[in-house]
C-alpha cells in the first residue's frame, strides 16, 4: 500500500509534468531546414514574446482557378510584420481572410511562404487573434527557404477563414522578397489548383525604405475607412 505522503508527492510531480507538458504544446516550435512538426496554437499569454509593434498591414487580394478557368475560391491574404518589445526581431504573421466560393464548394487545404532561408524559425498559429481555423502542421525544405502549412484534417472551407500564422524569426529588417502558395481542391484526394502571391514580406538583411511599409500601413487603414462606409453600424 502507497503511503499518502508519497501518493501526494507522485500526484504532485504528475501535474508538474502536465504542466510543463501543456506550456510546451502550447509553444512555437523551432522548425531548422529539413525537419516537420505537428501545430497545436500559441498566444501571447503563453509566449508574451509575440507582443510588439505591427510594421506592416497589407491585403493582398487573390483568386484561384479550376483547369477549366472558373474560379473556384477568392479572398485576401493579411500580410502582417510585427516588431517583438521583448527581442527587437521580426514576427511574420499573415493569414487567410474574406474567402468566398464564387462556383460551389471548395476549400484551401495547404499554404506556402517562402524567402526564409538563413533564418531561424520558431513556427506557430495564434489562437488569441482572429480567424477560426489552425494548421496542423508545418515543414520545411532542406534549403530553409520554404515553411509548409498543411490544412489536411481542418481544411479551410469558406467562409471560415484561417488565424494568424506565426513565425518568429531572428531577423531584424524584412523586404518584399517573399511569395505565398495557396492551394485548394474541391473533391477530396482529386483535383488540385493553386495561385502564388508575390512581393510578401520576408526576412532580410538589408532594411526596407520606411516609405514602403508606411503605404502599406496606410493600404489596409483605407480599405477598412471603405469597407466601414459599405456597411454602416
Amino acid at each position: 500500500m502507497i503511503k499518502p505522503i508519497l501518493t501526494k508527492k507522485l500526484t504532485s510531480t504528475l501535474l508538474g509534468c502536465l504542466c510543463l507538458l501543456s506550456a510546451q504544446v502550447s509553444s512555437a516550435v523551432s522548425i531548422t531546414p529539413g525537419t516537420s512538426s505537428l501545430l497545436n496554437g500559441t498566444s501571447f499569454a503563453t509566449n508574451p514574446d509575440l507582443g510588439g509593434t505591427i510594421i506592416r498591414d497589407v491585403l493582398r487580394p487573390f483568386e484561384i482557378a479550376d483547369s477549366l478557368g472558373n474560379i473556384v475560391i477568392t479572398g485576401n491574404v493579411q500580410d502582417r510584420v510585427v516588431r517583438s518589445t521583448n527581442t527587437g526581431e521580426l514576427i511574420f504573421a499573415p493569414r487567410l481572410r474574406d474567402l468566398n466560393n464564387p462556383n460551389g464548394d471548395a476549400w484551401i487545404y495547404q499554404l506556402n511562404m517562402m524567402g526564409f532561408e538563413g533564418f531561424t524559425t520558431d513556427v506557430d498559429y495564434r489562437t488569441d487573434g482572429l480567424g477560426n481555423v489552425g494548421p496542423d502542421s508545418v515543414s520545411r525544405n532542406i534549403t530553409g527557404d520554404i515553411l509548409d502549412f498543411s490544412y489536411g484534417t481542418s481544411i479551410i472551407l469558406p467562409p471560415d477563414e484561417s488565424y494568424f500564422l506565426s513565425v518568429m524569426s531572428n531577423a531584424t529588417e524584412f523586404d518584399l522578397s517573399g511569395s505565398i502558395l495557396i492551394s485548394a481542391s474541391n473533391d477530396f484526394g482529386g483535383n488540385s489548383f493553386s495561385t502564388r502571391l508575390g512581393q510578401i514580406s520576408a526576412p532580410s538583411a538589408v532594411p526596407l525604405p520606411a516609405s514602403v511599409w508606411l503605404f502599406g500601413s496606410g493600404l489596409i487603414g483605407l480599405l477598412g475607412i471603405s469597407r466601414r462606409k459599405r456597411n454602416p453600424l
